[in-house]
């Protein structure tokens, strides 16, 4: 566990905002406690940011969740987006709450405007959190302290993510309300996409070429002095490629190849006739050399840092003709939002609603009909042939937009998940007050609408905002008949769909492991390691062998048909315990451990699946917590066939121990054809399982709040004993203690 002066460093660089204040213009007055302190260091960043000679030294020292934080704190402070009078009292509460007697005593202002709305009581606790001082024990340098840091820093970071998802929410919610106001340029919901890879330099991440808008060439980036802003613009077009036939396109140093979704030609007019944000682009046909080249296939591997460095991402849906359904969809969520987290009566929405209803009945653009669909004549997805037979997909008369079956583009989504929405003609998709809704503001507003959509305007109190974020989950599960999304007119019930089916909410909050999940639904006409290793972090496999022999490795034997052995390891070994935790739907029956071994492997430990199977995938959530792997973890070995090797493993509790452990914990599993979850006693539960089987749980990693494994089930082989496993689950529980390692001799298939 990290030492205290690491500790320390990390809370000053991810902290709350009143330490950035006093740490950059000194302590408050003595005399100055609690809300007092708070208030006043609010009024001091306001100052800061605004009018102060020191403003840039200040920002330099923020992240940019600090600055999304601070932003989306204005504007509830000045009531730019919700009723002013609930702004108003949060003000007068805070202005006269009681001075506790210690300076970092924990308090609540009292504010009964709380219960009226679910943003404004958000807002409300993200200040509370951001400003009201908390006490750190920087003498204490044990576990148990550095998890409490741990621990503070994930929830700060939790309530900033919700803020902003409701902050945006709120935001396309009142520019369709009340049109006018002072709007931002993108309107987007995600805190800090893919917070495991490494702030890139901006010239080490640098793209080695662009494209200049003006001048309608291809230019070398280390030809234009300074590094300038540029745009990125993500799309798919492989599974269109017309083989064989390449295009020469005007002041681009390489053929282009040629597909049936658009004339690559027409493309130099179209970006001079439009308009941008910057003088340069990025696009892959021009700017990435299309031979296969070493500048070629470094420049894939650096997929990261050019989206990443990129001033602003778009992607071009070429299959999407107009905005006109997912407008009115957005019209319809954005009033219905508005009336189901605030108490009847404070915003006028019946009449809004029942007209934005009849626009909304419409399907909208990103789900094409049968007819629409130009079907590819190869692809490569896993498990099926086209999507609309891919089990949990889309259903069969309908498709999605190419763009959400893509692996590259999956990759893009996760590295920027605020991408500006372009139709087949380039046109935004944008607020009445003209903003860019960005793909995660799209579907961060309808998944609120559907969470807060379960329960009654009666029963309805946003105070306590922990407890009504938690009863909404609790409900959905529990709720019983047809799910409420099946009432919304169809062009909301269709983008809820579409969310749902292809996971693309999921990058709101996504792990490493989450996208090597996500990456099951998704089609790739070549390697499908190169499409995904950059945001995945796992490069090293493909750059060195790149360095030592000018090409790409060889992709000839690849673990479960999917990704070669090398990535895979990679991954695993960067990605942590983390990498295994999951549940897979895979055969359980006895035959299953018997037999030739080496032909039954399933790969039940990882998180991908062999082509044809397409069994569910369901990783466990991380969150972005710290994480620290069990010791055995970096021992596991994976092997070509996807089978894993464990030689020493961290038993919690076991079907074989005579010993009955006290550990209660959270588990979910499934049986190869339904999951079930729920809290149970581990050691007593695992002996009450089938007596034909051995039953394991295992320890992976833990964070600041709970233990996490694996349940893992087989048969001992004769006359090895080596022991032969299935990976069914995995667990969570507040006993947060490793167990000791343990020599085993096990195979998981």
């Amino acid at each position: 566990m990290e030492s205290g002066l690491t500790n320390y460093i990390l809370y000053k660089r991810q902290g709350p905002l009143w330490e950035k204040v006093e740490d950059a213009l000194g302590e408050e007055e003595p005399e100055k406690f609690g809300w007092a302190r708070a208030t006043s260091n609010w009024a001091r960043l306001l100052n800061i940011i605004t009018s102060h000679p020191n403003r840039s030294q200040f920002d330099a020292t923020l992240l940019e969740r600090h600055r999304v934080s601070w932003r989306i704190l204005l504007d509830w402070w000045e009531g730019h987006f919700q009723d002013e009078g609930l702004s108003r009292a949060a003000r007068a509460a805070l202005s006269t709450s009681e001075r506790p007697p210690e300076a970092f005593e924990a308090t609540h202002a009292s504010d009964e405007s709380k219960k009226y709305s679910l943003y404004h009581a958000i807002m409300f606790n993200l200040f509370e959190i951001e400003f009201h001082p908390h006490r750190v024990d920087w003498e204490n340098h044990t576990d148990e302290n550095a998890q409490a840091v741990f621990g503070f820093l994930w929830a700060l970071d939790q309530k900033r993510q919700i803020a902003l998802e409701h902050s945006t929410a709120q935001k396309i919610a009142f520019s369709h309300y009340k049109l006018g106001g002072d709007f931002s340029k993108h309107l987007n919901s995600t805190l800090e996409p893919c917070p495991w890879l490494q702030e890139t330099d901006r010239k080490t991440g640098y793209p080695y070429y662009l494209w200049d808008i003006a001048g309608r060439q291809t230019v070398r980036t280390g030809d234009l002095g300074d590094f300038p802003a540029y745009t990125c613009i993500s799309h798919t077009w492989g599974r269109w490629q017309v083989k064989g036939s390449f295009v020469d396109v005007g002041n681009v140093p390489w053929q282009v190849p040629e597909n049936t979704r658009f004339e690559v030609g027409e493309l130099p007019s179209i970006f001079r006739e439009r308009h941008w944000e910057t003088k340069y682009l990025w696009f892959d046909l021009f700017c990435i050399p299309q031979d296969r080249s070493p500048i070629a296939l470094v420049e894939i591997s650096r997929q990261a840092g050019i989206f990443r460095g990129a001033n602003s991402c778009m992607v071009w849906f070429n299959d999407v003709q107009c905005w006109t359904g997912v407008s009115a969809a957005v019209q319809w969520l954005s009033i219905k939002y508005l009336q189901d987290t605030s108490l009847s009566g404070l915003y006028q929405t019946e009449e809004m609603l029942e007209s934005a209803s009849i626009a909304a009945a419409s399907p909208v653009e990103l789900i094409q009909t049968s007819q629409d669909v130009e079907h590819p004549k190869t692809d490569n997805f896993p498990g099926s042939s086209t999507i609309s037979t891919t089990k949990g997909l889309a259903r069969p008369a309908e498709m999605y937009s190419s763009w959400f079956s893509s692996l590259w583009t999956l990759q893009e989504a996760c590295m920027c998940p605020s991408l500006g929405l372009l139709s087949k003609y380039w046109e935004p998709l944008k607020s009445p007050d003209g903003a860019l809704i960005t793909l995660d503001a799209l579907f961060a507003l309808s998944k609120n609408v559907r969470d807060s959509s379960f329960q009654s305007q009666e029963a309805r109190s946003f105070e306590d905002t922990y407890s009504y974020l938690s009863s909404r989950r609790t409900e959905q599960v529990l709720r019983g008949g047809r799910p409420v999304w099946d009432f919304w007119p169809t062009g909301p019930k269709q983008l809820d769909e579409l969310a749902r089916r292809t996971k693309i909410e999921n990058v709101l909050r996504s792990s490493r492991a989450d996208v090597l999940v996500m990456g099951n639904m998704r089609q790739c006409t070549a390697s499908r390691a190169e499409a995904i290793m950059s945001v995945v972090g796992a490069t090293d496999w493909f750059t060195s062998h790149l360095s030592r022999t000018g090409q790409s490795p060889s992709e000839k034997r690849l673990v479960l048909g999917m990704y070669p052995l090398a990535f895979v390891q990679e991954a695993a070994r960067k990605i942590g315990g983390l990498f295994y935790c999951m549940c897979k739907s895979t055969p359980h029956s006895p035959p299953f451990f018997t037999g030739t071994f080496k032909n039954r492997s399933t790969g039940s430990m990882l998180p991908f699946s062999i082509p044809g199977n397409s069994p569910s995938v369901v990783a466990m959530a991380s969150e972005g917590r710290h994480t620290e792997d069990h010791p055995t973890i970096q021992s596991w070995c994976i092997k070509n066939n996807g089978n894993v090797k464990i030689m020493s493993a961290g038993i919690l509790a076991s079907s074989e121990s005579s010993s009955v452990s006290q550990v209660r914990a959270w588990v979910a599993m499934t049986d190869g054809r339904t999951s079930d979850f729920g809290e149970e006693e581990l050691s007593p539960w695992l002996h009450q399982q089938s007596k034909r089987h051995l039953w394991f749980a295992i320890a992976a990693f833990r964070d600041s709040t709970t233990l996490n494994g694996l349940i893992l089930k087989g048969k001992r082989m004769k006359p090895s004993h080596r022991v032969h496993l299935i990976n069914v689950g995995y667990f969570q529980t507040a006993d947060r203690e490793f167990p000791p390692a343990q020599n085993v001799n096990w195979i998981i298939l």
